[in-house]
């Protein structure tokens, strides 16, 4: 997908991932609807985009609710006159066991992780059909594709089913020419600080362990290719791949004490 000139929704666009890659489609030459639920961070990031000469406006919205969705797709599209890529970064992560987790707290994560990439979807997914093309690619974790971490079980599952649907979604869109992405970066092990992050990907056998440096801006660098290539896994680790496979090869021994 050409970028130049397209309209780009983000969530989760005041901090980290989804601000950078706010900032990287900006630099590609698309305009953006930016989207928050922090105010100060909204107008931070706006205040950014509109210094690289593309319309930016900022819409503060939490995605748990029904309402500040619709209320994003209503004014965004006002505003813009449409929209062409969707970006849902926004999420909830916390560290806790089952044994720790309230009923609560799932539903709060389920929420707004899982039902708040349905709910945009909904929102905007309609008039991409309607225009005939459009991309919507969500953020995962590869902790999605190999859940083994006790500590991130809500998280995990809730990113699980963003895999899913956005499998099921990809099917659902393809003959109107919408494509479906799902983003996939490793365990982060370590907040550096608004820009950087230690990744490790856990390895599958003993002993086999990666970690480097990885910053936002690399991974928005990653989404930017997924779209000129409308690549259905975007991994921020090439061997991720491997590691993928290796676990599926290796699941049916997993319920063995």
């Amino acid at each position: 997908m050409e970028l130049k000139g397209k309209v780009v929704v983000v969530t989760g666009a005041g901090s980290g991932i989804g601000r950078a890659c706010a900032l990287a489609l900006a630099d590609q030459g698309a305009d953006i609807v930016a989207a928050d639920g922090d105010r100060g961070r909204l107008d931070a990031v706006v205040a950014q985009l509109s210094r690289r000469g593309v319309r930016s406006i900022g819409l503060r919205t939490d995605v748990s609710k029904d309402s500040h969705v619709r209320n994003l797709a209503r004014d965004g599209i006002a505003a813009m006159g449409q929209v062409d890529v969707l970006i849902n970064d926004a999420s909830l992560d916390f560290d806790a066991s089952l044994e720790q987790l309230e009923m609560d707290d799932w539903e709060r994560i389920i929420q707004t992780n899982l039902l708040g990439v349905v709910r945009t979807a909904r929102a905007f997914a309609p008039q991409m059909v309607e225009r005939g093309g459009g991309h919507i690619i969500s953020t995962a974790s590869f902790g999605a594709l190999v859940p083994d971490r006790p500590a991130t079980i809500a998280y995990d599952t809730s990113k699980s089913g963003v895999i899913g649907f956005s499998q099921a979604l990809a099917a659902a869109l393809a003959p109107a020419g919408v494509a479906v992405s799902v983003l996939c970066y490793g365990y982060i092990r370590r907040y550096l600080d608004e820009e950087h992050w230690i990744e490790g990907v856990e390895g599958l056998t003993e002993g086999a362990e990666t970690e480097r440096e990885v910053s936002a801006a690399e991974i928005a660098g990653l989404v930017v290719d997924g779209l000129h290539h409308r690549r259905f896994l975007i991994l921020s680790d090439p061997s991720g791949s491997e590691l993928l496979a290796e676990r599926w090869r290796h699941l049916d021994r997993e319920a063995v004490p």
